[in-house]
């Protein structure tokens, strides 16, 4: 990923874009729609796409 500049820009627009929903939707979203959002393939490409690029350490 740190050869290709294009797909590494790509994974942190997502990462962004994610991270941005995810907060205005956590604000009003009950724990069974917090839940349901982490199981979906979105939020798991989020916690794939983050660990592989470092921003959880």
């Amino acid at each position: 990923m740190r050869e290709d500049t294009i797909f590494r820009d790509s994974v942190h627009h997502f990462l962004r874009k994610f991270d941005l929903m995810l907060a205005g939707f956590a604000d009003g979203a009950s724990d069974d729609a917090l839940l349901a959002m982490a199981e979906t393939r979105t939020a798991r490409a989020f916690m794939l796409l983050g660990r592989a690029t470092g921003t959880f350490d």
